[in-house]
């Protein structure tokens, strides 16, 4: 339907009892600053790419990063 809103969401995982939290924050922060937008038929040594058919996008990691995908 029209309604349908596709959400992506990017974790990064800390032990529960939150001893790692500000590492985990400061981490995630240093990852979002990293994003860039790039042409489409760049490439680039040192990455991989992830495309999804069914969410339609496709973007470009580091190929010692792991991509996992979760079905809540």
């Amino acid at each position: 339907s029209k309604d349908t809103k596709l959400v992506f969401s990017i974790e990064l995982d800390t032990p529960r009892d939150g001893s790692k939290l500000q590492q985990g924050e400061t981490l995630f922060k240093q990852v979002l600053s990293s994003f860039k937008f790039l042409d489409s038929n760049s490439e680039l040594p040192g990455l991989k790419t992830y495309t999804s058919s069914k969410y339609g996008i496709s973007f470009k990691y580091p190929d010692d990063y792991k991509v996992e995908e979760r079905v809540d």
